[in-house]
């Protein structure tokens, strides 16, 4: 049996930027199509870039175990990600969800989408939803356990990725 690690989850803003470059990079590497964006495209961005992607009401959440970076969450608020319906426009997003494959089934998932959904709930968004690869069981798992449900909405991750994905939502009201 493994061991609950301590967990700390921090909230990077511009002053982080590196720190933040190093988790998305890795994420993006790791797990390439989870993301909305590729690891190329991100590997060609400039200082001022990382740092605009932390600055603003949006939020980037960085777990820490044993003070190494083991996983990240954001939080964007409403119209950021936009939508097809009303509903969809006006929920807060959780986006940039990865967690480093040693630390996955460990409690990390957890503390990152909570910390998301307090950060909603502490703004008062009446809901909170993701875009989540279809075939991605694990994940679907950690957020359904969490209290997300299926919208049944249903969309292709990128043009050049037509990978499925489902998205699901936490009402907070």
């Amino acid at each position: 049996m493994t061991s609950t690690p301590h967990i700390e989850v921090r909230t990077y803003g511009p002053e982080d930027w590196q720190a933040y470059r190093s988790i998305r990079l890795a994420a993006l590497d790791d797990a390439p199509h989870a993301f909305s964006s590729t690891l190329a495209r991100e590997q060609a961005f400039a200082e001022a870039d990382w740092r605009r992607r932390l600055e603003g009401g949006n939020l980037t959440l960085v777990a820490h175990v044993e003070g190494a970076p083991v996983g990240l969450a954001g939080g964007l608020h409403p119209g950021v990600y936009g939508g097809s319906t009303e509903a969809a426009r006006a929920a807060a997003h959780l986006v940039q969800m990865w967690v480093h494959p040693s630390m996955r089934g460990r409690g990390v998932g957890d503390a990152l989408v909570r910390g998301v959904v307090d950060w909603a709930r502490d703004l008062n968004f009446p809901a909170l939803r993701l875009w989540v690869i279809a075939d991605n069981a694990p994940a679907r798992g950690l957020y359904a356990r969490l209290g997300f449900t299926d919208t049944g909405a249903r969309s292709t991750l990128r043009d050049d990725d037509p990978r499925l994905e489902v998205e699901m939502a936490l009402d907070l009201r």
